[in-house]
């Protein structure tokens, strides 16, 4: 009896020392992990503090208050619909399209002459028929030869053309043209254009775009 009371004594006596050695433990690893987050926490201040930050560019345009278009509520997030709406879009500059690999669609510095004769020799050139009137005098060998590399190229009418953004000087009127066919294969082509005598634009050349 005498010995299970001793075992028992020592068996109480080694559970209280394994707990000191665990509540010991964890205590110790509670520290570190403090020691260490507030190493981390000091060396991330010190690093923020050595960084040389440039001047901000422009601050008061990202504190001052944005104006709308007008005609809109300055509540309303912007958008062309609602310029349209406002009625005024006459106060903007339009937006034209632009074809990668081709050209802008803008047109606005076309004369209108030029643009007659530019739609009147496409529409002729599309439908296969003769265009000779505008080309300029002394210059028809031009649109012989692009009948020529039409014909080795494999066309002979196209669906459609588009007109790009001409180019335009003193002397001379440069116009990308896209002719487009029922299969959607393009052909770009560049109508160099004079102004003569009468007020009429008139072809001087015909040029196969990536010939030049």
């Amino acid at each position: 009896m005498f010995i299970l009371k001793k075992l028992g004594f020592w068996l109480i006596q080694l559970a209280l020392f394994s707990l000191t050695l665990f509540f010991s433990s964890c205590s110790h690893n509670s520290l570190d992990s403090e020691f260490e987050m507030y190493t981390l926490r000091k060396e991330s201040e010190e690093l923020g503090a050595s960084i040389k930050w440039e001047q901000e560019i422009e601050s008061s345009v990202m504190n001052s208050r944005l104006i709308g278009a007008d005609g809109i509520v300055k509540s309303l997030a912007g958008n062309p619909q609602y310029i349209f709406a406002s009625g005024a879009e006459d106060e903007y500059d339009p937006i034209y399209p632009m074809i990668e690999g081709f050209a802008s669609l803008d047109m606005r510095n076309c004369p209108e002459a030029a643009r007659r004769t530019l739609d009147e020799f496409c529409t002729a050139i599309a439908s296969a028929k003769n265009a000779e009137y505008y080309m300029a005098q002394g210059c028809m060998y031009s649109l012989v030869l692009f009948k020529y590399d039409l014909g080795n190229l494999g066309y002979s009418t196209f669906s459609s053309y588009i007109l790009g953004e001409p180019f335009v000087s003193q002397e001379i009127m440069q116009c990308p043209v896209r002719f487009l066919t029922k299969d959607d294969f393009t052909l770009d082509v560049l109508l160099y254009l004079k102004e003569d005598s009468s007020g009429l634009y008139k072809i001087h050349n015909i040029a196969l775009k990536g010939e030049l």
